[in-house]
């Protein structure tokens, strides 16, 4: 067969950003965001709540931390996303969503943060 993860790299639009750690709303749940991009999301589901093929609405977005408070609703930045889970690795807890579109605000946040890890990476050097 070929070597699939330099296939996958290569058709990889958006670069991932591992940190800060996003935490992302859906059906009233929040998952943390272990890495996104603007073409989707990789986040925690260790309760096995989201299933491969949903088409899902994501609802909001927040800066946090997953060992900390339930409630993000305090940074909690509400968007407007529609994504499909393509993926669930429930050995390691894990699903992959892809989105399909992004509205401003959503497109606003997360332009926001990356920005912000640039600097902090930059100035780091």
């Amino acid at each position: 067969m070929g070597d699939t993860k330099q296939f996958n790299e290569d058709r990889r639009r958006h670069d991932r950003q591992p940190a800060p750690r996003l935490m992302v709303r859906i059906g009233g749940h929040w998952y943390p965001a272990v890495e996104w991009s603007f073409g989707g999301f990789l986040v925690e589901d260790m309760a096995g709540q989201l299933f491969g093929g949903a088409l899902i609405n994501i609802t909001g977005l927040a800066l946090g931390d997953p060992e900390g408070s339930e409630d993000h609703a305090g940074n909690m930045r509400p968007v407007e996303i529609r994504a499909r889970v393509v993926r669930t690795q429930r050995d390691s807890g894990l699903a992959a969503l892809t989105s399909y579109n992004l509205d401003a605000n959503a497109y606003r946040v997360m332009a926001e943060v990356r920005e912000s890890a640039d600097r902090a990476a930059a100035a780091a050097r």
